[in-house]
């Protein structure tokens, strides 16, 4: 598929992130008991202009940068920025500390980073055993890598924001 369609230069609408924000919404309504109708009056707009803003097939539409932050405020799910910013090779990660100085969650951390590291190796290992990539197994791999950085500086956030206790011989 074209990047951009010829005449006008606009890019084509990205499927991955289109997804990633139709699942955002939809969990939204599903966790909060609301249809669909009220989640887009909640951003200013209808169900169906909503609806066709999120379609592939309606490239006239596309979703402002305004109703993409608004969606992202009100859900509180942040995958349609991570994947945004996976197509251009970055990790995103909080900066906001989920409880300074607590050492609970690190043990959960690790073995979250220690998981997603393990994908990570499956996936491209599994990739390589023919010799040949496919652009599928390329970009599955690439995501495996990216959770695995997303793990990895999760765990060293919460690790740079404990603060160590200095312990003297008597």
């Amino acid at each position: 598929m074209e990047k951009y369609r010829f005449g006008n230069n606009k890019r084509a609408k990205d499927h991955g992130l289109l997804i990633s924000i139709k699942k955002s919404i939809k969990a939204d309504c599903k966790r909060n008991t609301i249809e669909n109708e009220e989640f887009a009056n909640e951003i200013g707009t209808t169900s169906g202009v909503l609806s066709n803003k999120l379609k592939m097939s309606n490239q006239i539409n596309a979703i402002s940068i305004e109703e993409f932050i608004h969606i992202m405020e009100i859900t509180g799910d942040y995958s349609p920025l991570k994947y945004l910013a996976s197509m251009f090779d970055f990790v995103i990660t909080s900066t906001e500390p989920q409880s300074p100085g607590d050492v609970s969650n690190l043990g959960e951390l690790a073995d979250s980073m220690q998981i997603e590291s393990n994908e990570s190796f499956s996936e491209i290992k599994r990739a390589i055993k023919d010799g040949q990539i496919t652009e599928e197994e390329k970009t599955n791999m690439l995501k495996e890598v990216d959770d695995s950085i997303e793990a990895a500086l999760q765990t060293k956030n919460a690790i740079s924001l404990i603060k160590s206790v200095e312990i003297t011989k008597d």
